[in-house]
């Protein structure tokens, strides 16, 4: 009924019974790792006498820094290359062997090539009256010239330069003792073209934009024909505007 149990087989169910009341709280504690169970490792701090020095941060020196590049300069306006026109209403008074007076209309059309200098072509009409004691006349012309001028302190100008004037330069004798028509005893003209003269002073009275200059031109100006053997010289006043 009893039944005998060998010394050893007893040792070795003890020392099982141990091992697994040991394991058994530790099986039922394991779950999953989760976030908060994993410990993060930080490396071993460094000696602090041995740590290296912190590089120090140069403040930029405002003397140091490169000044920033700066526009090339413009170009000076009262340089550039521009249109140069005008026109001018005239009244001529005409000096010399024959007196007159009569009126006029000038052009002024070239190339301004600075403030200064310019070139420019002076086409003209002008048609007057003339008398010389009992003789009447008058001519009819146009007048190509080409004159070269000078601005100075943008307030005066200063032209001169060669013409050929194309036209009608006529005087009539005439008897002074009667009024008919039928009385003039004779008329001679002469036809151009004749070589001529023309000069020309102004006063300007306007203002700047940019490179160009816009004024008003009160002139002085002559123009002399030579007629071979005459010369007839006109001396006019001018008024107009100026685009130099």
């Amino acid at each position: 009924m009893f039944r005998t149990i060998c010394p050893g087989t007893l040792a070795a169910r003890l020392r099982l019974l141990l091992f697994g009341s040991a394991m058994l709280p530790l099986l039922l504690s394991t779950r999953p790792l989760e976030a908060q169970d994993v410990v993060e490792v930080q490396p071993p701090l460094e000696n602090p006498r041995h740590a290296p020095a912190p590089v120090p941060v140069q403040e930029a020196s405002t003397h140091d820094q490169t000044p920033p590049a700066q526009a090339a300069p413009s170009e000076d306006p009262g340089q550039l290359t521009r249109l140069r026109f005008g026109f001018s209403f005239l009244i001529a008074g005409v000096v010399g062997e024959n007196r007159g007076f009569g009126i006029g209309l000038a052009l002024r059309l070239g190339i301004q090539f600075n403030d200064i200098f310019a070139l420019y072509w002076n086409p003209s009409f002008a048609a007057a009256l003339l008398w010389e004691r009992s003789e009447l006349g008058g001519y009819v012309s146009t007048g190509q010239a080409l004159m070269a001028d000078f601005t100075l302190a943008d307030f005066i100008q200063l032209g001169v330069g060669p013409a050929v004037d194309i036209g009608y330069f006529g005087i009539c004798a005439v008897d002074t003792t009667t009024t008919t028509a039928t009385d003039v005893v004779d008329c001679n003209g002469k036809k151009g073209p004749f070589p001529a003269l023309a000069a020309r002073i102004a006063f300007l009275f306007g203002g700047r934009s940019g490179s160009r200059r816009r004024a008003f031109a009160l002139s002085v100006e002559s123009h002399t024909t030579f007629l071979r053997p005459e010369v007839l010289s006109a001396i006019m006043v001018g008024l107009g505007f100026e685009l130099y």
